[in-house]
């Protein structure tokens, strides 16, 4: 599992999570996702990688745009066989405010606290 951020076209960071064949080295899946609705950028790599079973979970700092919110905590969870978003969860600065997004055609019951 390799995680760090790339630069878009327009000079934005974004998150870059890649998982690969421990045996070969070959590219298992990868995810570059848009920052959330609101913000515009991942600042920095990432903050943090950890693993259980058959879940990685990532965690990244987002910012909005200049003068906005910022820095906000992202943490993602993904299944590591195939890469799917299980959920991604934004935590904004003090007072501590969480919000729980799932991905498009994902269902309550996979939502793991």
């Amino acid at each position: 599992m390799v995680v760090g951020t790339t630069t878009d076209i327009a000079g934005n960071s974004r998150l870059a999570v890649r998982a690969y064949v421990a045996k070969t080295g070959v590219l298992g899946w990868q995810d570059q996702p848009a920052p959330p609705p609101g913000y515009t950028q991942f600042s920095g790599a990432s903050r943090g990688v950890a693993t259980q079973g058959q879940r990685v979970f990532v965690a990244g700092t987002v910012r909005t745009a200049p003068g906005g919110i910022g820095p906000t905590c992202l943490v993602r969870s993904y299944v590591s066989g195939n890469g799917r978003l299980e959920w991604e969860s934004i935590h904004l600065p003090r007072p501590l405010v969480a919000s729980w997004r799932l991905p498009p055609l994902a269902s309550t019951s996979s939502l793991r606290r």
